[in-house]
């Protein structure tokens, strides 16, 4: 557990939120977390809900990690980390170049309740879960995937050493594959950019399939750009 100073939006007052691992006996509070958070979003297919039971068995042991943040009783942020050894399979098939005994976890489930965002609670406990996870599994990559328009995700990623790979169909919608090798730098050497206007989802789509990879958000006036280099 750890303490972290929050303020909720358009306020000066302090206060004391938890940062904990959450168990099995909260799943019923997370669910309800999610899903009520989830009415509030302007566009719902950014993030799916149809299968919130499947979280469920992310809190049995060896299985993944469910990590939320608190104040008092209530809960203000929630992410995951799933193990599952049979879906990693389906982002080897997207990162074939790693090794066969490369195993990738997947990080997702990740809501913050608006009045509290701008605290950099999904910062925090992504480092949380990406350390856990690697001290309980040895794994070394955690991949995840974002709606291209889904600006505030790509942005939370590409800032914490996510770099995207791919957009294809996925969970019945359009989705950017990002992978994190979580033992490197989060500084990548870039010496060539360019650029897409994300709302542009097939010029995107082609920098990736063209072997680039996307390492940043970045807006230019009223445009929202992804931003692609070489691979390394």
């Amino acid at each position: 557990m750890i303490e972290i100073i929050v303020k909720k939006r358009n306020s000066d007052i302090e206060e004391i939120a938890r940062a904990v691992k959450l168990s099995l006996c909260d799943f019923g509070d997370v669910k309800k977390f999610i899903l009520s958070n989830h009415e509030l979003l302007d566009d719902k297919t950014h993030f799916i809900v149809d299968d919130i039971d499947t979280l469920k068995e992310l809190f049995n042991s060896g299985r993944g990690l469910v990590y939320g943040i608190k104040i008092g009783e209530k809960l203000i942020a929630v992410q995951a980390m799933d193990y599952n050894r049979e879906d990693y399979l389906k982002f080897k098939k997207v990162f074939s170049w790693l090794g066969k005994k490369d195993e990738v976890m997947e990080i997702g489930w990740a809501m913050v309740t608006p009045e509290y965002q701008g605290n950099k609670l999904t910062h925090i406990l992504m480092g949380m879960l990406e350390r856990d996870a690697h001290e309980e599994t040895g794994s070394r990559f955690v991949a995840t995937t974002a709606h291209p328009h889904n600006i505030s995700s790509l942005f939370v990623y590409l800032k914490n050493g996510y770099l995207g790979y791919k957009i294809k169909e996925h969970y019945d919608n359009i989705r950017m594959f990002l992978l994190k090798d979580i033992r490197r730098s989060i500084t990548l050497e870039i010496s060539e950019t360019s650029w897409c206007d994300c709302m542009d989802i097939d010029s995107c789509r082609k920098k990736l399939d063209e072997e680039l990879i996307c390492c940043n958000v970045e807006k230019i006036g009223e445009q929202i750009r992804l931003v692609f280099t070489s691979k390394e």
